[in-house]
């Protein structure tokens, strides 16, 4: 019922267009006849309006599946710009001074005068499903990316590619322009701030309570969305032999897109949406070199990880201006409430090494927790804040499991037992270091095999799956019940690189299993009588001792 008032409303729109909205008329698909000529408007310099030519060539599709309108561009603008370009998404198009819809599609290596426009009836009801012809692309796909290094923007556009989206380089910073209007320049960002990434299109409609419809086609087609809607200053069109695109630098904050659908993206001039503010700070100790980069981050649980891993992977390829190995220190801290308002404070420290490709890997493990976090199946989390400080050396500081040895074999059940750990440096000397174990106290006239092992390995968990199978202990595939404040919690408490650990081993470990958490959860969590030591190096390798406690 709701859907058919709306479509009426429509209808007395283009029936009486006098009383159109923001004083524009629009133009119903039944008036639009083959050969029909008007202009479009863009910006391709600035944030000057100008206009170009249209020819209607036709109408595809249906009113169920949704119609496109096929048109021809000319003009001198058209040729200076060798064609439909991105950034071109939601010009509008008037025939008789009447609008018709907004530009949305072109097509690779076919002649770039020819587009598809999005109807605007379409657009003003934001519908959900519209299908265009195969094979023609949304003249707008291209983020622009500014503030980023050329290595940022290579690795950018790897995280980008699985969503089917690209980066080219952009600007960032204040953008004096006028008030959004049909035809100027606005842009729908996900990243603000030291590095901005968004979308360049232009504006199709506004209204005057400040709503305002673009591009002709979707963004992330995310439906209901919280975007940044941005001032954009247009540098100029750079030709290109697939698809020609504008080059422009994304301004301040002026509003939110709140829909972006097939049909174009819709949002409201003023206030921004609430923004995830991530600082990182990277220091690389052989340059001396120190940075902080401030940005604002959408709030998109899926890009979440993607857009923290791309601003972090860009302040460190600045700082370190390098490739290759070494060893980092990396930190951080993240802020969240849940629906109750209930707040999560997630800390998490690691040191990490590589011989080649550190930067590239280096936090791997943060956005991981972010992605489980963000998606998480307890509770929704509105996160509040990020922050992110690496400290990076070109040394590899690894030291590798040699030799453990106790002093004697004759200890009691509830003894402490000195576990000596002989250690070797990468292209260092061999050094000791000591861990105090405690034998259990239930251990009596039993054989008992202690593991030491670098945080690191996980060589030794591979070796107690082993024995499972072989004592035919099956995985449990179910934990115990478990709820978000479980997991941040065992992320405090999690093994790190640079730890070494004691604990029991061997078949030891699988009789507790038998009695407690025998999934995998559990095995990494160790026994109540594990131990270990931080250090301000990473430990690597796995080494086990056994004797009989009397």
């Amino acid at each position: 019922m709701k859907k058919f008032i709306r479509f009426l409303i429509l209808c007395v729109i283009c029936l009486f267009s006098s009383v159109a909205l923001a004083n524009v008329s629009f133009m119903p698909l039944r008036d639009l006849k083959a050969g029909m000529k008007g202009i479009g408007k863009t910006v391709i310099v600035g944030d000057k309006i100008e206009t170009f030519d249209v020819e209607i060539l036709g109408v595809q599709g249906s009113p169920a599946l949704g119609e496109t309108i096929f048109a021809r561009l000319s003009g001198d603008l058209i040729e200076k710009v060798g064609g439909v370009a991105q950034g071109m998404s939601g010009s509008p198009v008037y025939i008789d001074g009447r609008l018709v819809g907004a530009v949305a599609f072109g097509r690779s290596f076919n002649d770039p005068h020819y587009c598809f426009l999005t109807p605007i009836h379409q657009m003003l009801e934001l519908v959900d499903e519209v299908h265009y012809p195969s094979n023609w692309l949304p003249k707008g796909t291209a983020l622009s990316a500014g503030g980023f290094t050329e290595d940022g923007l290579t690795h950018l556009k790897e995280r980008l590619a699985p969503f089917g989206l690209d980066a080219v380089p952009g600007g960032c910073g204040e953008v004096n322009t006028g008030n959004f209007e049909a035809g100027g320049s606005v842009g729908v960002s996900l990243i603000n701030g030291d590095m901005t990434l968004g979308a360049l299109g232009t504006v199709t409609w506004v209204d005057d309570e400040g709503n305002l419809l673009a591009f002709g086609h979707q963004f992330l087609k995310r439906g209901g969305a919280q975007f940044f809607m941005n001032k954009v200053w247009v540098l100029g069109v750079v030709p290109n032999m697939m698809s020609s695109y504008k080059v422009g630098q994304i301004g301040q904050v002026a509003g939110k897109i709140t829909q972006d659908r097939a049909s174009g993206v819709a949002g409201l001039i003023g206030e921004g949406p609430k923004p995830i503010p991530l600082v990182v700070n990277v220091g690389d100790f052989e340059r001396g070199s120190f940075n902080t980069m401030s940005v604002n981050l959408v709030e998109d649980e899926l890009l979440l990880p993607e857009l923290v891993d791309s601003a972090v992977y860009n302040c460190l390829t600045k700082t370190c201006d390098r490739v290759g190995g070494g060893t980092a220190q990396l930190s951080f801290d993240l802020e969240a409430l849940n629906e109750k308002g209930e707040k999560y404070n997630v800390h998490r420290d690691n040191m990490y090494f590589a011989v080649s490709g550190l930067l590239k890997n280096l936090d791997n493990e943060m956005t991981g927790i972010i992605s489980n976090l963000s998606l998480n199946k307890f509770d929704a989390l509105d996160v509040r804040r990020i922050n992110v400080d690496v400290k990076v050396t070109q040394d590899l500081r690894v030291v590798e499991l040699k030799e453990i040895s106790i002093p004697r074999k004759d200890y009691r059940a509830g003894d402490k037992v000195p576990v000596i750990v002989k250690m070797k440096p990468y292209r260092g000397e061999e050094f000791k270091r000591a861990l105090e174990f405690t034998i259990p106290k239930d251990y009596k006239d039993k054989k008992i095999t202690i593991s030491v092992r670098g945080g690191s390995s996980l060589l030794w968990l591979e070796r107690l799956l082993r024995n499972k199978q072989d004592e035919q202990m099956p995985l449990q595939s179910k934990e115990s019940k478990q709820v978000l404040k479980d997991y941040i919690e065992n992320l405090k408490i999690g093994d790190k690189n640079n730890e070494l650990i004691v604990d029991l081993g061997g078949k030891n470990v699988l009789q507790l299993a038998k009695k407690s958490e025998a999934g995998l959860a559990g095995l990494l969590k160790g026994t109540p009588s594990k131990v270990k030591q931080a250090y301000d190096f990473i430990v690597i390798g796995d080494l086990e001792v056994s004797f009989k406690v009397k």
